[in-house]
């Protein structure tokens, strides 16, 4: 009796770990499809697949504006998207 509540309690983890799985894609895609006008750093760095380091050199050099927030720092969307759009022209 008590192997099968093993199973039973291995099982129920798992799912419990699909879940939250599932709960984070769904999150994750609401706050990409969401009107949210600030980027984090690291996802900026995901969409133009740059380094920190190359996203600083923007910061620097005046071509990427941002805003800092304590020791993060944001992207506006328009911002990025303008420079994607510049480079692919």
């Amino acid at each position: 009796m008590d192997s099968q509540k093993g199973i039973d309690v291995s099982e129920q983890l798992a799912r419990l770990q699909q879940d939250i799985m599932e709960i984070h894609g769904i999150a994750a895609a609401a706050v990409e499809s969401a009107s949210i006008p600030w980027i984090p750093e690291a996802r900026v760095g995901e969409i133009l697949q740059m380094s920190p380091k190359t996203l600083k050199r923007l910061r620097d050099r005046g071509t990427l504006p941002f805003r800092r927030v304590g020791n993060k720092v944001f992207y506006h969307r328009d911002d990025v998207n303008e420079l994607i759009n510049s480079n692919a022209a």
